[in-house]
Order: C-alpha cells, then sequence, then structure tokens
C-alpha cells in the first residue's frame, strides 16, 4: 500500500494505491508522484461528515485497499488543508451547490 498527498481543485486528499507510481522512481525519495487511474482500474472517493477530516479513514485503508486500487479521502473546501471558502449565499441549498461543485470540479480534474 503505498499513500500519497495531493492538491488539486483547493481540495486537499490522501491518495491510497496498491502500486507504487513508476514515475517515482527518477525522483528524489521525498518526492513521489502518485500513479494515474487506469480505465479498468476501480477508485473509491472517501469523504468524511461533519468533524472529520481525510485522515479520519486511515485506519480503513488497508481493508478497503484489498477491493480497490485507488482510494481517494478528501478534505472538503474549508475542511483541513482544502482552501479556505467563504461561501456567499444565504441558505443552506447555497452551500450544498457549492460544495457540489467543488467537488465535481475536483473530480473531473483528477478524470475520475
Amino acid at each position: 500500500m503505498h499513500i500519497y498527498y495531493g492538491s488539486k481543485a483547493g481540495i486537499s486528499y490522501l491518495h491510497v494505491t496498491r502500486h507504487p507510481s513508476s514515475s517515482s522512481s527518477s525522483l528524489p525519495s521525498s518526492v513521489r508522484v502518485a500513479p494515474e487511474i487506469k480505465p479498468n482500474q476501480k477508485a473509491l472517493v472517501l469523504l468524511a461528515g461533519f468533524g472529520g477530516g481525510r485522515c479520519i479513514w486511515v485506519k480503513q485503508f488497508a481493508d478497503f485497499s484489498k477491493y480497490f486500487d485507488h482510494i481517494y479521502s478528501l478534505d472538503p473546501p474549508g475542511f483541513g488543508l482544502s482552501d479556505f471558502v467563504r461561501i456567499s449565499g444565504e441558505s443552506c441549498e447555497d452551500a450544498e451547490r457549492y460544495y457540489l461543485s467543488a467537488l465535481e470540479s475536483w473530480r473531473q480534474v483528477m478524470q475520475i
């Protein structure tokens, strides 16, 4: 099991994979690049609820990695190491739209 840290589209995440990245071999040991998802591989995206962050799932990574090739554990916008956000809007629906839009942007950038 290999764990990588990343941040894209304002969302920080841990990326757990069964296989090391082949692109990491030519880099210094302190720099690691996570492998990309191949079309036939399965990915699991974990999002903690209120009061939790991406590290809440750490103890489950080993079990989840038996069934998934890639696991992403996210800090949603405004939590943990993700970008701070100030949501403009007056309703819960406005906040929901913002978070769903941010997560969808992350998903598209990650090509999941």
